[in-house]
Protein backbone atom coordinates (compact mmCIF):
# COMPACT_ATOMS: atom_id res chain seq x y z
CA UNK A 1 0.00 0.00 0.00
CA UNK A 2 1.35 3.47 -0.94
CA UNK A 3 1.95 6.29 1.52
CA UNK A 4 -1.10 8.16 0.21
CA UNK A 5 -3.33 5.07 0.70
CA UNK A 6 -2.07 4.57 4.26
CA UNK A 7 -2.82 8.21 5.09
CA UNK A 8 -6.31 7.84 3.63
CA UNK A 9 -7.02 4.70 5.72
CA UNK A 10 -5.77 6.35 8.93
CA UNK A 11 -7.86 9.42 8.24
CA UNK A 12 -11.01 7.38 7.68
CA UNK A 13 -10.49 5.40 10.92
CA UNK A 14 -9.81 8.60 12.82
CA UNK A 15 -12.99 10.20 11.41
CA UNK A 16 -15.04 7.21 12.54
CA UNK A 17 -13.64 7.26 16.06
CA UNK A 18 -14.22 10.99 16.44
CA UNK A 19 -17.80 10.72 15.22
CA UNK A 20 -18.51 7.79 17.57
CA UNK A 21 -17.05 9.64 20.56
CA UNK A 22 -19.02 12.76 19.81
CA UNK A 23 -22.25 10.79 19.50
CA UNK A 24 -21.73 8.96 22.81
CA UNK A 25 -20.95 12.14 24.67
CA UNK A 26 -23.98 13.82 23.18
CA UNK A 27 -26.28 11.02 24.48
CA UNK A 28 -24.74 10.96 28.00
CA UNK A 29 -24.56 14.66 28.63
CA UNK A 30 -27.27 16.06 26.47
CA UNK A 31 -28.21 18.64 29.06
CA UNK A 32 -24.73 20.09 29.48
CA UNK A 33 -24.82 22.87 26.83
CA UNK A 34 -21.37 24.35 27.41
CA UNK A 35 -19.51 21.11 27.13
CA UNK A 36 -21.47 20.21 24.03
CA UNK A 37 -20.40 23.41 22.31
CA UNK A 38 -16.77 22.79 23.20
CA UNK A 39 -17.00 19.30 21.81
CA UNK A 40 -18.57 20.67 18.65
CA UNK A 41 -15.70 23.11 18.25
CA UNK A 42 -13.18 20.30 18.70
CA UNK A 43 -14.96 18.23 16.13
CA UNK A 44 -14.83 21.10 13.64
CA UNK A 45 -11.13 21.61 14.32
CA UNK A 46 -10.53 17.94 13.65
CA UNK A 47 -12.50 18.17 10.43
CA UNK A 48 -10.33 21.12 9.34
CA UNK A 49 -7.23 19.03 10.04
CA UNK A 50 -8.67 16.28 7.90
CA UNK A 51 -9.30 18.75 5.08
CA UNK A 52 -5.65 19.91 5.30
CA UNK A 53 -4.49 16.31 5.15
CA UNK A 54 -6.57 15.72 2.04
CA UNK A 55 -5.14 18.90 0.41
CA UNK A 56 -1.58 17.73 1.19
CA UNK A 57 -2.36 14.37 -0.34
CA UNK A 58 -3.65 16.03 -3.55
CA UNK A 59 -0.53 18.21 -3.81
CA UNK A 60 1.71 15.17 -3.45
CA UNK A 61 -0.23 13.44 -6.19
CA UNK A 62 0.19 16.48 -8.49
CA UNK A 63 3.93 16.54 -7.77
CA UNK A 64 4.19 12.84 -8.61
CA UNK A 65 2.42 13.41 -11.95
CA UNK A 66 4.74 16.36 -12.74
CA UNK A 67 7.80 14.16 -12.11
CA UNK A 68 6.40 11.53 -14.45
CA UNK A 69 5.91 14.20 -17.16
CA UNK A 70 9.52 15.38 -16.73
CA UNK A 71 10.75 11.79 -17.13
CA UNK A 72 8.69 11.41 -20.33
CA UNK A 73 10.13 14.70 -21.75
CA UNK A 74 13.67 13.55 -20.96
CA UNK A 75 13.07 10.24 -22.78
CA UNK A 76 11.82 12.09 -25.87
CA UNK A 77 14.89 14.41 -25.84
CA UNK A 78 17.19 11.41 -25.55
CA UNK A 79 15.54 9.82 -28.62
CA UNK A 80 16.03 13.05 -30.61
CA UNK A 81 19.73 13.15 -29.67
CA UNK A 82 20.11 9.52 -30.79
CA UNK A 83 18.55 10.38 -34.17
CA UNK A 84 20.98 13.31 -34.55
CA UNK A 85 23.93 11.03 -33.77
CA UNK A 86 22.81 8.55 -36.42
CA UNK A 87 22.51 11.38 -38.97
CA UNK A 88 26.08 12.46 -38.23
CA UNK A 89 27.28 8.87 -38.66
CA UNK A 90 25.58 8.82 -42.07
CA UNK A 91 27.44 12.02 -42.98
CA UNK A 92 30.73 10.36 -42.00
CA UNK A 93 29.87 7.35 -44.17
CA UNK A 94 29.23 9.68 -47.13
CA UNK A 95 32.57 11.37 -46.55
CA UNK A 96 34.37 8.02 -46.51
CA UNK A 97 32.79 7.25 -49.89
CA UNK A 98 34.07 10.57 -51.30
CA UNK A 99 37.48 9.88 -49.80
CA UNK A 100 37.63 6.52 -51.57
CA UNK A 101 36.75 8.27 -54.84
CA UNK A 102 39.61 10.73 -54.37
CA UNK A 103 42.00 7.86 -53.63
CA UNK A 104 40.85 6.09 -56.80
CA UNK A 105 41.48 9.28 -58.78
CA UNK A 106 45.00 9.49 -57.33
CA UNK A 107 45.60 5.85 -58.27
CA UNK A 108 44.50 6.55 -61.85
CA UNK A 109 46.84 9.55 -61.96
CA UNK A 110 49.74 7.41 -60.81
CA UNK A 111 48.90 4.79 -63.45
CA UNK A 112 48.88 7.45 -66.17
CA UNK A 113 52.22 8.76 -64.93
CA UNK A 114 53.64 5.23 -65.07
CA UNK A 115 52.37 4.83 -68.65
CA UNK A 116 53.99 8.13 -69.59
CA UNK A 117 57.28 7.04 -68.03
CA UNK A 118 57.21 3.78 -69.96
CA UNK A 119 56.52 5.64 -73.21
CA UNK A 120 59.42 7.97 -72.46
CA UNK A 121 61.70 5.00 -71.76
CA UNK A 122 60.65 3.38 -75.02
CA UNK A 123 61.45 6.59 -76.89
CA UNK A 124 64.85 6.86 -75.25
CA UNK A 125 65.56 3.24 -76.10
CA UNK A 126 64.60 3.92 -79.71
CA UNK A 127 66.93 6.92 -79.87
CA UNK A 128 69.76 4.90 -78.35
CA UNK A 129 69.23 2.09 -80.81
CA UNK A 130 69.15 4.45 -83.77
CA UNK A 131 72.23 6.26 -82.56
CA UNK A 132 73.99 2.92 -82.19
CA UNK A 133 73.05 2.11 -85.76
CA UNK A 134 74.47 5.46 -86.82
CA UNK A 135 77.75 4.75 -85.04
CA UNK A 136 77.96 1.35 -86.68
CA UNK A 137 77.37 2.92 -90.07
CA UNK A 138 80.09 5.52 -89.42
CA UNK A 139 82.59 2.80 -88.41
CA UNK A 140 81.75 0.74 -91.46
CA UNK A 141 82.22 3.80 -93.63
CA UNK A 142 85.70 4.43 -92.15
CA UNK A 143 86.80 0.81 -92.74
CA UNK A 144 85.54 0.61 -96.33
CA UNK A 145 86.30 4.12 -97.59
CA UNK A 146 89.23 3.02 -99.77
CA UNK A 147 87.52 -0.02 -101.24
CA UNK A 148 83.98 1.00 -101.98
CA UNK A 149 83.30 4.59 -102.97
CA UNK A 150 79.76 3.79 -103.90
CA UNK A 151 79.17 2.17 -100.53
CA UNK A 152 80.78 5.23 -98.94
CA UNK A 153 78.24 7.47 -100.61
CA UNK A 154 75.42 5.27 -99.39
CA UNK A 155 76.78 5.30 -95.87
CA UNK A 156 77.17 9.07 -95.97
CA UNK A 157 73.53 9.41 -96.91
CA UNK A 158 72.61 7.07 -94.07
CA UNK A 159 74.75 9.09 -91.66
CA UNK A 160 73.05 12.27 -92.79
CA UNK A 161 69.63 10.82 -92.04
CA UNK A 162 70.53 9.64 -88.57
CA UNK A 163 72.46 12.80 -87.74
CA UNK A 164 69.44 14.84 -88.74
CA UNK A 165 67.41 12.88 -86.21
CA UNK A 166 70.09 13.30 -83.51
CA UNK A 167 70.65 16.99 -84.25
CA UNK A 168 66.96 17.75 -83.95
CA UNK A 169 66.16 15.91 -80.74
CA UNK A 170 65.04 17.89 -77.73
CA UNK A 171 67.56 16.12 -75.48
CA UNK A 172 71.29 16.79 -75.39
CA UNK A 173 72.64 13.67 -77.12
CA UNK A 174 76.39 12.96 -77.02
CA UNK A 175 79.07 10.38 -77.66
CA UNK A 176 82.42 10.45 -75.90
CA UNK A 177 85.45 8.39 -76.83
CA UNK A 178 87.31 6.16 -74.34
CA UNK A 179 89.54 9.14 -73.37
CA UNK A 180 86.52 11.29 -72.50
CA UNK A 181 86.63 13.60 -75.53
CA UNK A 182 83.46 14.35 -77.46
CA UNK A 183 82.94 12.45 -80.67
CA UNK A 184 79.50 14.01 -81.05
CA UNK A 185 77.41 16.61 -79.21
CA UNK A 186 73.93 17.48 -80.48
CA UNK A 187 73.00 21.14 -81.03
CA UNK A 188 70.32 20.84 -78.35
CA UNK A 189 73.12 21.09 -75.76
CA UNK A 190 72.75 24.86 -76.05
CA UNK A 191 69.02 24.64 -75.29
CA UNK A 192 69.55 22.35 -72.30
CA UNK A 193 72.86 23.63 -70.86
CA UNK A 194 73.22 27.07 -72.43
CA UNK A 195 76.60 26.07 -73.96
CA UNK A 196 77.33 25.36 -77.64
CA UNK A 197 78.64 22.20 -79.29
CA UNK A 198 82.06 23.83 -79.62
CA UNK A 199 82.15 24.58 -75.88
CA UNK A 200 81.80 20.89 -75.05
CA UNK A 201 84.05 19.57 -77.84
CA UNK A 202 86.89 21.96 -76.95
CA UNK A 203 86.45 21.56 -73.19
CA UNK A 204 85.24 18.02 -72.24
CA UNK A 205 85.60 18.85 -68.51
CA UNK A 206 82.85 21.45 -68.89
CA UNK A 207 80.28 18.70 -68.41
CA UNK A 208 81.46 18.20 -64.80
CA UNK A 209 82.12 21.84 -63.94
CA UNK A 210 78.51 22.89 -64.53
CA UNK A 211 77.17 20.31 -62.06
CA UNK A 212 75.66 21.87 -58.92
CA UNK A 213 78.04 21.69 -55.95
CA UNK A 214 75.55 19.75 -53.83
CA UNK A 215 75.21 17.05 -56.52
CA UNK A 216 78.88 16.84 -57.50
CA UNK A 217 79.74 13.85 -55.27
CA UNK A 218 76.91 11.74 -56.74
CA UNK A 219 77.89 12.82 -60.26
CA UNK A 220 81.51 11.73 -59.66
CA UNK A 221 80.28 8.30 -58.56
CA UNK A 222 78.35 8.04 -61.82
CA UNK A 223 81.46 9.01 -63.85
CA UNK A 224 83.39 6.25 -62.08
CA UNK A 225 80.76 3.75 -63.25
CA UNK A 226 81.06 5.12 -66.81
CA UNK A 227 84.82 4.48 -66.77
CA UNK A 228 84.05 0.91 -65.71
CA UNK A 229 81.94 0.62 -68.88
CA UNK A 230 78.72 0.27 -66.87
CA UNK A 231 75.38 1.61 -68.11
CA UNK A 232 73.72 4.01 -65.73
CA UNK A 233 71.27 6.79 -65.04
CA UNK A 234 71.35 9.81 -62.74
CA UNK A 235 69.44 12.96 -61.86
CA UNK A 236 71.33 16.08 -60.86
CA UNK A 237 71.25 19.88 -61.05
CA UNK A 238 73.38 22.05 -63.32
CA UNK A 239 74.18 25.77 -63.54
CA UNK A 240 73.44 27.04 -67.02
CA UNK A 241 75.55 29.72 -68.66
CA UNK A 242 72.94 32.33 -67.62
CA UNK A 243 73.22 31.21 -63.95
CA UNK A 244 69.84 29.47 -63.73
CA UNK A 245 69.56 26.07 -62.07
CA UNK A 246 68.02 23.20 -64.04
CA UNK A 247 67.43 19.52 -63.26
CA UNK A 248 68.97 16.99 -65.68
CA UNK A 249 67.88 13.40 -66.24
CA UNK A 250 70.94 11.55 -67.55
CA UNK A 251 71.15 8.11 -69.16
CA UNK A 252 74.22 6.49 -70.69
CA UNK A 253 75.59 3.20 -71.88
CA UNK A 254 78.96 1.94 -73.24
CA UNK A 255 79.47 1.65 -77.02
CA UNK A 256 81.23 -1.30 -78.68
CA UNK A 257 82.07 -1.88 -82.33
CA UNK A 258 81.36 -5.02 -84.32
CA UNK A 259 84.58 -6.55 -83.06
CA UNK A 260 83.68 -5.94 -79.44
CA UNK A 261 86.13 -3.09 -78.94
CA UNK A 262 85.10 -0.35 -76.50
CA UNK A 263 84.38 2.89 -78.37
CA UNK A 264 83.26 5.18 -75.55
CA UNK A 265 79.96 6.25 -74.00
CA UNK A 266 76.66 7.16 -75.62
CA UNK A 267 74.63 9.46 -73.41
CA UNK A 268 71.47 11.54 -73.31
CA UNK A 269 70.72 14.52 -71.07
CA UNK A 270 67.12 15.68 -70.68
CA UNK A 271 65.86 18.80 -68.92
CA UNK A 272 63.46 17.41 -66.25
CA UNK A 273 63.01 20.64 -64.29
CA UNK A 274 59.29 20.89 -65.09
CA UNK A 275 58.76 17.28 -64.04
CA UNK A 276 60.58 17.89 -60.76
CA UNK A 277 58.46 20.95 -60.09
CA UNK A 278 55.29 19.01 -60.88
CA UNK A 279 56.36 16.23 -58.52
CA UNK A 280 57.08 18.79 -55.80
CA UNK A 281 53.71 20.49 -56.28
CA UNK A 282 51.96 17.11 -56.21
CA UNK A 283 53.75 16.05 -53.03
CA UNK A 284 53.05 19.39 -51.33
CA UNK A 285 49.43 19.27 -52.40
CA UNK A 286 48.91 15.74 -51.12
CA UNK A 287 50.58 16.69 -47.85
CA UNK A 288 48.47 19.84 -47.42
CA UNK A 289 45.21 18.13 -48.32
CA UNK A 290 45.99 15.22 -46.00
CA UNK A 291 46.68 17.64 -43.14
CA UNK A 292 43.61 19.78 -43.79
CA UNK A 293 41.33 16.74 -44.05
CA UNK A 294 42.83 15.15 -40.95
CA UNK A 295 42.25 18.17 -38.69
CA UNK A 296 38.42 18.43 -39.04
CA UNK A 297 38.12 14.66 -39.30
CA UNK A 298 39.87 14.36 -35.94
CA UNK A 299 37.39 16.87 -34.49
CA UNK A 300 34.41 14.92 -35.85
CA UNK A 301 35.63 11.54 -34.67
CA UNK A 302 36.75 12.83 -31.28
CA UNK A 303 33.46 14.62 -30.65
CA UNK A 304 31.35 11.63 -31.64
CA UNK A 305 33.45 9.20 -29.63
CA UNK A 306 33.29 11.41 -26.54
CA UNK A 307 29.53 11.93 -26.92
CA UNK A 308 29.03 8.21 -26.38
CA UNK A 309 30.04 8.63 -22.71
CA UNK A 310 26.83 8.11 -20.76
CA UNK A 311 28.14 10.22 -17.88
CA UNK A 312 27.90 13.41 -19.95
CA UNK A 313 25.05 15.83 -19.53
CA UNK A 314 22.69 16.58 -22.39
CA UNK A 315 24.16 20.07 -22.83
CA UNK A 316 27.69 18.64 -23.07
CA UNK A 317 26.53 16.12 -25.67
CA UNK A 318 24.93 18.91 -27.71
CA UNK A 319 28.18 20.91 -27.62
CA UNK A 320 30.13 17.87 -28.84
CA UNK A 321 27.64 17.31 -31.64
CA UNK A 322 27.95 20.98 -32.66
CA UNK A 323 31.73 20.48 -32.87
CA UNK A 324 31.21 17.40 -35.02
CA UNK A 325 28.84 19.26 -37.35
CA UNK A 326 31.34 22.12 -37.73
CA UNK A 327 34.14 19.66 -38.57
CA UNK A 328 31.92 17.88 -41.10
CA UNK A 329 31.02 21.19 -42.76
CA UNK A 330 34.73 22.06 -43.01
CA UNK A 331 35.41 18.69 -44.64
CA UNK A 332 32.54 19.21 -47.06
CA UNK A 333 33.91 22.66 -48.03
CA UNK A 334 37.39 21.26 -48.78
CA UNK A 335 35.99 18.33 -50.76
CA UNK A 336 33.64 20.61 -52.74
CA UNK A 337 36.54 22.91 -53.71
CA UNK A 338 38.56 19.88 -54.80
CA UNK A 339 35.67 18.60 -56.90
CA UNK A 340 35.16 21.98 -58.57
CA UNK A 341 38.86 22.21 -59.44
CA UNK A 342 38.83 18.63 -60.72
CA UNK A 343 35.82 19.32 -62.95
CA UNK A 344 37.51 22.41 -64.35
CA UNK A 345 40.79 20.64 -65.13
CA UNK A 346 38.90 17.77 -66.77
CA UNK A 347 36.78 20.22 -68.83
CA UNK A 348 33.64 18.84 -67.16
CA UNK A 349 32.50 22.06 -65.46
CA UNK A 350 28.89 22.62 -66.54
CA UNK A 351 26.83 25.59 -65.31
CA UNK A 352 23.13 25.06 -64.53
CA UNK A 353 22.00 28.65 -65.00
CA UNK A 354 18.69 30.23 -64.02
CA UNK A 355 17.45 33.58 -62.81
CA UNK A 356 18.63 34.08 -59.24
CA UNK A 357 18.58 36.68 -56.48
CA UNK A 358 22.28 37.16 -55.71
CA UNK A 359 21.37 39.22 -52.65
CA UNK A 360 19.47 36.28 -51.15
CA UNK A 361 22.45 34.04 -51.88
CA UNK A 362 24.79 36.47 -50.09
CA UNK A 363 22.50 36.70 -47.06
CA UNK A 364 22.34 32.90 -46.84
CA UNK A 365 26.15 32.69 -46.90
CA UNK A 366 26.41 35.35 -44.18
CA UNK A 367 23.89 33.52 -42.01
CA UNK A 368 25.70 30.18 -42.40
CA UNK A 369 29.13 31.66 -41.61
CA UNK A 370 27.95 33.67 -38.60
CA UNK A 371 26.62 30.41 -37.20
CA UNK A 372 30.17 29.07 -37.35
CA UNK A 373 31.95 31.97 -35.67
CA UNK A 374 30.58 34.53 -33.26
CA UNK A 375 33.91 36.39 -33.35
CA UNK A 376 33.11 38.16 -36.64
CA UNK A 377 30.19 40.20 -37.89
CA UNK A 378 29.03 39.86 -41.49
CA UNK A 379 26.98 42.58 -43.17
CA UNK A 380 25.18 42.33 -46.51
CA UNK A 381 24.32 45.51 -48.45
CA UNK A 382 22.48 44.81 -51.71
CA UNK A 383 20.28 47.69 -53.01
CA UNK A 384 16.66 46.85 -53.62
CA UNK A 385 16.90 47.59 -57.36
CA UNK A 386 19.49 44.86 -58.00
CA UNK A 387 17.90 42.71 -60.74
CA UNK A 388 17.86 38.94 -60.87
CA UNK A 389 20.88 37.53 -62.68
CA UNK A 390 21.09 34.41 -64.85
CA UNK A 391 23.72 32.33 -63.02
CA UNK A 392 24.41 28.95 -61.51
CA UNK A 393 23.17 29.62 -57.97
CA UNK A 394 25.24 26.88 -56.33
CA UNK A 395 28.48 28.07 -57.99
CA UNK A 396 27.86 31.75 -57.15
CA UNK A 397 27.17 30.73 -53.54
CA UNK A 398 30.49 28.83 -53.56
CA UNK A 399 32.34 31.96 -54.78
CA UNK A 400 30.81 34.23 -52.12
CA UNK A 401 31.30 31.55 -49.44
CA UNK A 402 35.00 31.08 -50.28
CA UNK A 403 35.68 34.82 -50.31
CA UNK A 404 33.79 35.47 -47.06
CA UNK A 405 35.32 32.47 -45.30
CA UNK A 406 38.77 33.63 -46.43
CA UNK A 407 38.03 37.10 -45.04
CA UNK A 408 37.00 35.59 -41.67
CA UNK A 409 40.23 33.59 -41.44
CA UNK A 410 42.44 36.66 -41.86
CA UNK A 411 40.34 39.22 -39.96
CA UNK A 412 40.91 39.97 -36.27
CA UNK A 413 38.39 38.89 -33.66
CA UNK A 414 35.48 41.32 -33.67
CA UNK A 415 36.24 42.42 -37.23
CA UNK A 416 33.52 43.15 -39.75
CA UNK A 417 33.23 41.43 -43.13
CA UNK A 418 31.12 43.25 -45.69
CA UNK A 419 29.37 41.80 -48.75
CA UNK A 420 28.13 44.56 -51.08
CA UNK A 421 26.97 44.84 -54.67
CA UNK A 422 26.25 47.50 -57.30
CA UNK A 423 25.26 47.48 -60.95
CA UNK A 424 28.08 48.68 -63.20
CA UNK A 425 27.15 49.04 -66.84
CA UNK A 426 26.38 45.61 -68.24
CA UNK A 427 27.60 43.71 -65.20
CA UNK A 428 26.92 43.20 -61.51
CA UNK A 429 29.90 44.13 -59.32
CA UNK A 430 30.15 42.26 -56.00
CA UNK A 431 32.68 43.05 -53.27
CA UNK A 432 33.76 41.12 -50.16
CA UNK A 433 35.81 43.31 -47.81
CA UNK A 434 37.62 42.58 -44.56
CA UNK A 435 39.62 44.34 -41.86
CA UNK A 436 42.59 41.99 -42.02
CA UNK A 437 46.32 42.79 -42.31
CA UNK A 438 46.12 43.46 -46.03
CA UNK A 439 48.16 41.93 -48.87
CA UNK A 440 51.39 43.24 -50.38
CA UNK A 441 51.50 43.93 -54.12
CA UNK A 442 53.95 41.07 -54.78
CA UNK A 443 51.75 38.61 -52.88
CA UNK A 444 48.66 39.71 -54.80
CA UNK A 445 50.21 38.25 -57.97
CA UNK A 446 50.22 34.79 -56.34
CA UNK A 447 46.52 34.81 -55.49
CA UNK A 448 43.95 32.87 -57.51
CA UNK A 449 46.53 30.16 -58.28
CA UNK A 450 46.32 26.56 -57.11
CA UNK A 451 47.85 25.68 -53.73
CA UNK A 452 48.90 29.27 -52.95
CA UNK A 453 48.63 30.33 -49.31
CA UNK A 454 50.60 33.46 -48.42
CA UNK A 455 53.48 32.73 -46.03
CA UNK A 456 52.90 35.52 -43.49
CA UNK A 457 53.69 35.19 -39.81
CA UNK A 458 50.21 36.24 -38.80
CA UNK A 459 48.65 33.72 -41.18
CA UNK A 460 50.61 30.58 -40.52
CA UNK A 461 48.04 29.33 -38.02
CA UNK A 462 45.22 29.61 -40.55
CA UNK A 463 43.77 26.57 -42.25
CA UNK A 464 43.44 26.19 -45.99
CA UNK A 465 45.09 24.41 -48.92
CA UNK A 466 45.02 27.48 -51.15
CA UNK A 467 42.20 26.14 -53.35
CA UNK A 468 39.44 28.58 -52.43
CA UNK A 469 40.56 31.58 -54.48
CA UNK A 470 41.55 29.38 -57.44
CA UNK A 471 38.06 27.87 -57.43
CA UNK A 472 36.57 31.39 -57.24
CA UNK A 473 38.50 32.45 -60.32
CA UNK A 474 37.49 29.31 -62.22
CA UNK A 475 33.77 29.70 -61.42
CA UNK A 476 33.66 33.47 -62.05
CA UNK A 477 35.40 33.15 -65.41
CA UNK A 478 33.05 30.28 -66.32
CA UNK A 479 30.20 32.81 -65.91
CA UNK A 480 32.02 35.30 -68.17
CA UNK A 481 33.08 37.53 -65.27
CA UNK A 482 36.36 38.72 -63.77
CA UNK A 483 37.84 38.60 -60.26
CA UNK A 484 40.57 40.70 -58.64
CA UNK A 485 41.78 42.09 -55.30
CA UNK A 486 42.56 45.59 -54.07
CA UNK A 487 44.59 45.76 -50.88
CA UNK A 488 47.34 47.53 -48.98
CA UNK A 489 49.25 46.18 -45.98
CA UNK A 490 47.55 47.24 -42.76
CA UNK A 491 44.37 48.46 -44.49
CA UNK A 492 42.42 45.27 -45.09
CA UNK A 493 41.46 43.78 -48.47
CA UNK A 494 38.62 44.02 -50.98
CA UNK A 495 37.92 41.14 -53.33
CA UNK A 496 35.82 42.07 -56.38
CA UNK A 497 34.15 39.90 -58.97
CA UNK A 498 31.65 40.60 -61.74
CA UNK A 499 28.69 38.74 -63.22
CA UNK A 500 27.23 39.72 -66.63
CA UNK A 501 23.79 41.31 -66.74
CA UNK A 502 21.30 41.03 -69.59
CA UNK A 503 20.82 44.11 -71.77
CA UNK A 504 17.59 44.99 -70.00
CA UNK A 505 19.42 44.71 -66.62
CA UNK A 506 22.27 47.13 -67.40
CA UNK A 507 22.76 50.17 -65.11
CA UNK A 508 25.01 53.22 -65.03
CA UNK A 509 28.74 52.66 -64.34
CA UNK A 510 29.82 52.48 -60.69
CA UNK A 511 33.29 53.19 -59.27
CA UNK A 512 34.52 50.05 -57.39
CA UNK A 513 36.01 52.36 -54.76
CA UNK A 514 32.47 53.17 -53.70
CA UNK A 515 31.72 49.60 -52.64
Amino acid sequence: MTTVGKKRSITQKHDGKVSSALTTRGLVRRDDGDKTRRLENSRRALLNILDDLRADREREESARKARLNILEDFSEERLRLEETRRALLNILDDFEVEKVKVEKANTMLEQKSEELRRARDDLEMMVRERTRDLQAANLDLTNEIAERIKAEQSLRESELRYRTVADNTYDFEFWTNPEGGYVYASPSCQQVYGYTQADFVLDPALRRRVVHAEDLAAFDRHLADERKQLPGAAEYRILRRDGTVRWIGHNCRPVYDANGRYRGVRGSNRDITDRKRADQIKDEFIGMVSHELKTPLTVVMGALETSRDTRLKAEQVRELLDDAIYGAETLASIVENLLELSRSQANRLTLLTEQADVGAIARKVAHDLEGRSAAHHLTVDFPGDIPAVVVDQIRVERVIFNLAENAMKYSPSGGEIGITARCRGSELLICVSDQGPGIAADDQKKLFQSFEQLDMTSRRSMQGVGLGLKVCRTLVEAHGGKIWVESEPGKGSKFFFTLPLGREQARNPVDPAGL
